[in-house]
């Protein structure tokens, strides 16, 4: 997996947000070939990616924030460690998962979110 692939891909967050390009999400995840390269990406090579680039968690932190839909994945924040979860029925969080490291937390919510979305986009 090249690190042009896994740019391109972790890029997803800002280019769909308002502050970015403004992409609709089904549109970044096809032009990425996310699910040509899903089987070659792993929570390391995420990281790998993320760790020295504190901007890319924080644009991921920010998409999280500003989703306006109950599907996917959310990425918190709560000071002393970082939050994976996704909403259950009647909004209550289930399938946490807790981080000491943003940039591990960060890279598992990349493809929770990504395989959730890309698994709902069709053509």
């Amino acid at each position: 997996m090249s690190s042009e692939h896994v740019a391109t891909i972790c890029s997803i967050a800002r280019d769909s947000s308002g502050r970015g390009a403004g992409r609709s999400l089904r549109d970044l995840i096809k032009a990425s070939e996310y699910a040509r390269h899903r089987p070659s990406l792993t929570v390391a090579t995420m990281a790998e990616y993320l760790v020295d680039r504190p901007e890319v968690v924080t644009q991921w932190s920010m998409y999280s924030g500003d989703k306006r839909t109950s599907g996917g994945w959310y990425f918190l924040d709560h000071g002393q460690g970082w939050t994976v979860g996704r909403f259950g029925p009647h909004a209550a969080p289930t399938d946490e998962r807790h981080y000491a490291s943003a940039v591990q937390a960060c890279a598992h919510f990349i493809l929770l979110e990504l395989d959730f979305w890309a698994s709902r986009s069709h053509g």
